[in-house]
């Protein structure tokens, strides 16, 4: 069986006595293969000792108050998993919401991607957008960035989590929608501020939610996790944009940016 002795070291720092109780539930929390329900904790610890069903429950909110354990619903049920479990850290990282953000930031990343490494020939081919006017088009893209930074705090003061998450991503597909049933120069900075300020506010309220779901000793290596998929996305993302059959219209000007430099 492992060692729990962190566990107790935590409990007389934070100013809790050592009792048979505590002893008990960390030392059946210790040999669990994964998260256990408070009935099977306490049918557990009834094998090494009597311990009422009320006693469990105290101790486990301690528990869980000095972030000993960590709680995942499984099947509509709360369960509990020793913070240094193993297991515990694989069942906390699977939690849905924070699988649904992790992989919805690698399709936004992806299709970011594609979008940008075609929007250059846009721009400057049927748009006629001069390479200056682009320059300026991403400096757009970079201040609705900044906005979107410092408005999302008030944002989450008024609004719900999930509807501006909701919203943001809303906003976005309208926003190209725009773009792409009317391709001009103005439409183009739109498209690149708002976007710009749709996807950090996305950005910033999942890396919110991700460091207040996932474990602190955990969260290193689901951010790691999250890093690797984006950064695999950045470049199968142009890769798709730049295969993507490209109209004649969309050829770039010569001497243009996109336009290849003479040998």
């Amino acid at each position: 069986m492992r060692r729990c002795g962190w566990a107790l070291a935590r409990l007389r720092a934070a100013g809790h006595r050592r009792t048979r109780s505590r002893v008990l539930l960390l030392n059946v929390l210790a040999g669990a293969d994964g998260h256990l329900t408070v009935e099977a904790i306490h049918r557990r610890a009834a094998v090494s000792g009597r311990l009422d069903l009320s006693t469990v429950y105290r101790t486990l909110a301690v528990f869980e108050r000095l972030q000993l354990v960590h709680t995942l619903e499984i099947g509509g049920r709360i369960t509990y998993g020793l913070a240094d479990h193993p297991h515990a850290h694989a069942l906390a990282a699977r939690r849905p919401p924070v699988r649904v953000v992790v992989l919805t930031g690698t399709v936004l990343t992806f299709l970011t991607m594609a979008w940008e490494s075609t929007l250059v020939l846009l721009a400057t081919g049927p748009m006629g957008v001069s390479d200056a006017g682009y320059g300026l088009m991403l400096a757009i893209g970079a201040i609705g960035g900044v906005l979107g930074a410092a408005v999302t705090p008030l944002l989450t003061r008024r609004f719900p989590q999930r509807a501006l998450q909701i919203g943001a991503l809303a906003a976005t597909a309208a926003i190209d929608l725009t773009l792409a049933l009317f391709p001009t120069p103005a439409t183009a900075a739109l498209a690149w501020g708002g976007t710009g300020f749709a996807f950090t506010v996305w950005n910033v309220l999942s890396v919110s939610l991700r460091q207040r779901l996932v474990p602190p000793d955990l969260l290193g290596r689901v951010n790691g996790a999250n890093r690797a998929f984006s950064m695999t996305a950045v470049p199968a993302g142009a890769l798709a944009g730049a295969s993507s059959p490209t109209p004649s219209a969309c050829t770039p000007r010569p001497g243009s940016a996109a336009s290849p430099s003479p040998p």
